[in-house]
Parts: C-alpha cells; structure tokens; sequence
C-alpha cells in the first residue's frame, strides 16, 4: 500500500508512542532510578574486602588458615604457640594465665578448653582418661549440638583473623570433631604434632598433677597415637621439645617448608625476640638418654617405638611405611584397655601408697633433725 505524500516512512502504533511518552516524565524516571538502585549489591563489610584481597593474592590458598598444635600435656606447646604467635599466628581472646607450672603463660583460650571438658564428659571421658574416646558419640546428636557451639566460638575467639593458632591438648583425643568444624567454617588446617620423651611428660604430670608415672605414660601414647592416626590426611610436621628449645628459629624456618606456608612476621627483629623468649629454663625435667624406659617395663615396647617413630620423623620427616606399626599399638591398647585399667589402678595405689609413705618419712626426718638440734643447743 502507497502512503499519501505527506508520509516520511512506516508509522509506529499508538500504544507504543504512548509507552514513549510516558517514559520521558519524571515520575517514570524516578521510578527507573530507583529499580536500578535496587538492583545493585549490597556494600561489602570491610573483612569481606580484606578476605577477598587476600584469595586475590594467594588463590590457591583458603582465605582462613589455622594452624593446630597437637600436643600431649608438657610437651611444649605453650611455648611452641606463644612462637608462633610471634611469627604472625592470632591468638583466641580469652587466654590462660600463666601460673607455677607454666609461668610464661598456656596461650589457649579459656573458652576453648571448657568446650572441649564438656565434649569429653559428654562421651563419658576427662582429661585425665588414658583410654579411646566413645566412637559411638560420633553416631549420636551430639556432634551436631557441639558444632554450632564451636562454630560461635571460632569466631568470638579469633574474629576475622585469616592465620590463626589453636592449641589445646584435649583436641588430641576429638580431633575428628573439629577437623569436620574447621572444614565446615572454610578454615585450611595445617597441624604441628610436639614431641617430648614420655619419662620427661610423666614426671611433669606427677610434679603438677600428682599423677602415677604409669597414668602419665599411658596419656602420653594415647594422645600421640590418637593425634598422629585422626590427623593423617592434613599437612603436618612434628617438632621436638628439645630441637625448639635449642634452635626455635631454626625450627620456624623448618615448618615453613614442611607445612607449605609463610610466617608473616619472621623478620631479624623477631627472630631475636623468639631466642629471647625460648631459654633452656623453661625446661624443667630431663631423661638421660641412657636412662629410656628402665622404670616403666610393662610398657616399655610401645613407647620405645611411638617415640622412636616420632623422633625419626621430627629429625628427617614423616615415612608412612611406619602407620602400621603405630596403628598396631594402637588396636592392642584399645584390646587391652579393660585388663590394663584394672593393673594401672592397681599400680596408681601402689604409687600413691609409697609417696604417702615417703612423704611420711620426710616429715619424721624433719622432725628429728629439729629435736637433734634442740639437744644440740642444750648441750652446747
């Protein structure tokens, strides 16, 4: 069809001139502003940003990373996280006091570790139990109950810190608990397992915690073969209490390589405040060498062995041809868990029997010497 002659091309509908028309009045453009406003992204918190820079610095790398010491008690790890704390590792907020057996301080959280006493007691156990923890809590609500607490914990304890230190020897014993928390929380994991001669940890233990030699060696293997066993999987190294005492960092240097990672503040300055801080005096029990395991025969072949593997792996490095020997030491301590209780009960009233009676002793020899030395003084 032919337009008139005052046609200039196809004429558009009338609806849609209209549409036209009402998109250039200001309430409509007031309208679209708005809708357009809406649309944008919410701002991002100022720890969303840092978060973000730092996977945009390391993207292979979890924006938050923790390092867990697993350590028996004694064995230095309090000494080992006030380190690495100074390379650079947050502490929780709620920290330990120092006290008589630990005077430079625990460096864990308060928090933390009643958590981790209700977890045990919730599985029938303490800290003081030598025994496997209850497989069976793993099947029940509980874990679930405990996760949403940890969780609020995390992040009232270490807030938006992207390297942070945990330590607590009651983890040795759950570790499977909070190995699936950190997962769930997005936290990378690397672990440090501390070594120390079971002889020097059950002296310590008996000194502060009146615990029987063969109690304290018994907690010695079975956090280190609970540690070792729930662990495997995760990056990790062990260190020697006494190589950290000599040379912390040396040992620094060494766990950068061996867990993959940088220590943000391991500059001169620093390395000097840790040579400082680790002296030889915050060691207070030794074992000679040649002294091994004479007073604990009935346990003498594991830990001869766990600690041999561990001293060999803390010297040149984990060798996984050694598992089955520790997961055999493990399965025969569990076997032999019900016997055992029965003989270290027996031993720990013994051992409590004799120190009373030494105790006794003492007092008797002090009181004589006081009376010789009245005689003495009449007699002069």
């Amino acid at each position: 069809m032919t337009g008139t002659s005052g046609d200039t091309g196809p004429q558009r509908p009338e609806q849609t001139r209209r549409k036209d028309s009402m998109a250039r009045t200001p309430k409509a453009a007031a309208e679209k502003k708005t809708a357009k406003a809406m649309k944008k992204p919410a701002p991002k918190k100022a720890a969303d940003k840092m978060a973000e820079k730092a996977a945009a610095l390391a993207p292979h790398a979890p924006r938050r990373q923790a390092i867990v010491v697993l350590a028996m008690h004694r064995t230095g790890s309090s000494a080992l996280t006030r380190v690495l704390n100074l390379l650079g590792c947050d502490l929780p907020k709620t920290l330990m006091g120092g006290d008589a057996s630990n005077e430079t301080g625990h460096w864990e959280s308060t928090v933390i570790r009643a958590l981790n006493d209700d977890i045990l007691a919730s599985g029938g156990s303490d800290w003081q139990d030598w025994r496997a923890f209850n497989p069976r809590w793993y099947d029940t609500p509980r874990p679930a109950e405990f996760a949403a607490r940890a969780a609020d914990i995390l992040d009232e304890e270490y807030g938006p810190a992207s390297i942070l230190v945990f330590k607590d020897p009651r983890i040795c014993r759950i570790f499977p608990f909070w190995r699936k928390v950190f997962k769930t929380q997005g936290v990378g994991l690397q672990v440090i397992l501390t070594l120390r001669h079971p002889v020097e940890v059950a002296a310590s233990l008996g000194k502060r915690n009146a615990l029987a030699e063969v109690h304290g060696l018994l907690l010695w293997l079975r956090h280190m073969i609970d540690a070792e066993h729930a662990s495997r999987g995760v990056r990790r190294a062990v260190v020697a209490y006494e190589t950290m005492l000599a040379q912390p960092v040396e040992t620094a240097r060494k766990l950068e390589a061996q867990l993959g990672l940088a220590w943000p503040r391991l500059s001169d300055s620093v390395s000097e405040e840790i040579d400082r801080f680790m002296t030889p005096g915050l060691r207070h029990h030794r074992v000679a060498p040649q002294e091994g395991f004479a007073e604990a025969q009935m346990l003498r072949p594991w830990l001869a062995e766990v600690y041999g593997i561990f001293h060999r792996w803390a010297e040149t490095g984990e060798d996984r041809a050694d598992w089955p020997a520790l997961d055999a030491i493990r399965s025969s301590m569990d076997a032999l868990a019900r016997p055992m209780t029965e003989i270290v009960a027996a031993l720990v009233q013994l051992s409590q029997g004799v120190a009373g009676k030494d105790k006794e002793l003492g007092y008797l020899r002090g009181e004589a010497g006081k009376r010789g030395d009245r005689v003495a003084a009449l007699t002069a």
